[in-house]
């Protein structure tokens, strides 16, 4: 199970460059928001005066920043998406023809219809944050815990927030190829068309606004209606189709596209 397997929070994550598949991606960003996570608990621990634990967690983020330097994502601006369940609000959708399922799964089989605060893309600056631990580390091991602050603080600020109202539409299709992705891998084929549904409107309501890829859009939704119908022909590859819908939505939101950006320092 790919997309199932690899993160029970859902995070999905795009990357400057493209890694080589989707669960690459996936995988920096899981790393990148487990680097946060530690930076931010390395700082707790040094107002407590807790030596041990914030040396334990610096080190935990920079073996963290070496597994992002052999899958290539280091020195580049990892997003960080949270998709589905973490931020996702479920409403039921009914299926027409549902098969084996009684009627009440048939009523009630969620789709994703408004992800929380998706407009706001976090990028984690992966290189500057590396140099970061690596002065907190080192001013921790000279006992020096002022410098050391003073290090993670600024490594904690290695974010990019970057807000797009026009983008909700996008974090919608997301969500639900996502979705979409682990039920195809379960071979849930009759969840995944309601997904797949979901997704393609998300998109077509992305594709009569302002952004800059609606024809894309559009054209991802129609192969979405079009091959619905075809996935109980080819089972084997329904997952893989819709990774590569879901990887190609993605890289619209990858980068930092706006000029203004703002740095967090929490």
């Amino acid at each position: 199970m790919r997309f199932a397997a690899l993160f029970s929070v859902c995070l999905l994550t795009a990357a400057a460059v493209p890694p080589t598949s989707p669960l690459t991606r996936i995988q920096d960003s899981r790393d990148a928001m487990d680097i946060v996570t530690a930076v931010k608990q390395a700082h707790t621990d040094l107002q407590r005066q807790d030596k041990a634990d914030a040396k334990t967690q610096i080190d935990r983020a920079l073996n963290l920043e070496s597994k992002l330097d052999q899958s290539g994502a280091l020195g580049r601006m990892v997003p960080i998406y949270r998709e589905a369940v973490s931020v996702a609000v479920f409403t039921p959708s009914k299926i027409v023809g549902a098969g084996n399922q009684s009627s009440a799964d048939r009523m009630t089989i969620p789709t994703v219809q408004d992800v929380v605060g998706e407009s706001t893309r976090v990028f984690v600056d992966t290189k500057r944050m590396e140099q970061d631990l690596k002065d907190a580390r080192k001013a921790l091991d000279s006992g020096d815990i002022n410098k050391a602050q003073s290090a993670l603080a600024a490594a904690e600020s290695a974010r990019v927030t970057e807000t797009d109202a026009g983008d909700e539409p996008l974090a919608k299709a997301r969500a639900n190829l996502f979705r979409a992705a682990r039920q195809a891998d379960r071979e849930l084929f009759q969840d995944t068309a309601v997904s797949l549904g979901a997704a393609a409107k998300a998109l077509e309501t992305y594709a009569n606004g302002n952004g800059p890829h609606q024809a894309g859009a559009r054209v991802i939704a129609r192969e979405i209606v079009l091959y619905v119908p075809r996935m109980p022909h080819e089972p084997t590859q329904v997952a893989g189709r819709i990774e590569g819908w879901w990887e190609r939505v993605s890289d619209w939101t990858a980068t930092p596209q706006k000029a203004q950006t703002t740095a967090q320092n929490r």
